[in-house]
């Protein structure tokens, strides 16, 4: 059994690296996985294809493979194919509609805002991060200029010790798992400053893969200097989008990594959660996944999946 996990998990990071050529799913161009510990079928529970629903945000793809590939024993090209994750705040939507019945999914809006019949269960942590091309001269700010970027108050590069030119700061959409973890770790209340009009379209990305690319390439619009900023989540830029265009910036003095997230001495932390509907029987096997999920064979899945695991 521990081979055949091992094989799952690792054919999983190959086959996205295939299908990000052909599809919107995003490539992991690192491998994480090395070894995973064995997994009881008779603990783990099963499920009959198609009775496992998943959705959730992009950065929960490779575990949703994973997951669905153990439980359903189904092959890896099965479950990699029947995965179309759309974005954290319409898998809520999903959800709560019955197109699915199990999210996985960073912080979200919808979760804690009393209109979604819903139960969240953390079940991983990850962490906020800021991106810059590589070029950049900048290796780390402090989350109080980060929201000074972000807010306007800051922007030139030369107030933060690099070169003298404006800073271009990229957006996720207000809605997306990034950008609701921007404003309750970063902004907290502050407002994040309107993209000049005339260069609004290219500012604000869309997906995750965006913004990503905006600070590779800069905005057309704006020259195509590489004097952007954006923001993203650790296993997403780390896992999964490593590029070496691409810089991640320390805060308040401290590199993400999954040891300074799991220790929280990285500053900008949030839970990875399993959400499910309020109305799930309290014996059904989704249920019984989630609770998997938190327990000791959970938890070494998601470690060896290159997440971070809750000790508690």
């Amino acid at each position: 059994m521990k081979k055949i996990i091992s094989i799952i998990l690792c054919s999983v990071i190959m086959i996205l690296l295939f299908t990000s050529c052909f599809s919107n799913k995003p490539s992991q161009t690192s491998s994480v996985i090395e070894e995973v510990s064995s997994i009881d079928p008779n603990v783990m529970p099963q499920f009959d294809k198609g009775s496992l629903r998943l959705n959730g945000s992009t950065a929960c793809i490779p575990l949703a493979a994973a997951l669905l590939a153990a439980s359903n024993g189904i092959s890896v090209e099965e479950a990699t194919e029947s995965i179309n994750f759309s974005g954290t705040s319409n898998a809520i939507y999903d959800l709560c509609n019955g197109f699915s019945n199990l999210v996985l999914t960073y912080e979200s809006t919808d979760i804690d805002s009393g209109k979604a019949p819903t139960e969240k269960y953390a079940i991983s942590r990850d962490a906020l991060v800021f991106i810059v091309n590589s070029a950049n001269k900048v290796e780390g700010i402090t989350t109080e200029q980060a929201r000074d970027i972000y807010a306007g108050k800051i922007t030139n590069w030369s107030k933060l010790g690099g070169t003298k030119t404006t800073i271009a700061a990229f957006q996720r959409p207000t809605n997306s798992g990034s950008g609701v973890m921007m404003e309750k770790l970063v902004m907290k209340g502050t407002a994040l400053a309107k993209p000049p009009e005339k260069y609004k379209e290219t500012y604000i990305a869309e997906g995750m893969d965006g913004i990503v690319k905006m600070v590779i390439d800069g905005s057309a619009e704006y020259g195509n200097e590489k004097n952007g900023i954006g923001y993203s989540v650790y296993y997403y830029i780390h896992n999964m989008y490593s590029v070496p265009e691409i810089k991640v910036l320390a805060i308040d003095g401290v590199a993400p990594s999954n040891a300074t997230i799991a220790s929280g001495e990285y500053p900008l932390t949030n839970e990875i959660y399993a959400v499910i509907r309020a109305d799930e029987p309290q014996d059904s096997p989704i249920r019984q996944l989630v609770s998997w999920l938190q327990g000791a064979e959970g938890k070494s899945l998601i470690e060896k999946a290159g997440y971070v695991k809750l000790d508690k």
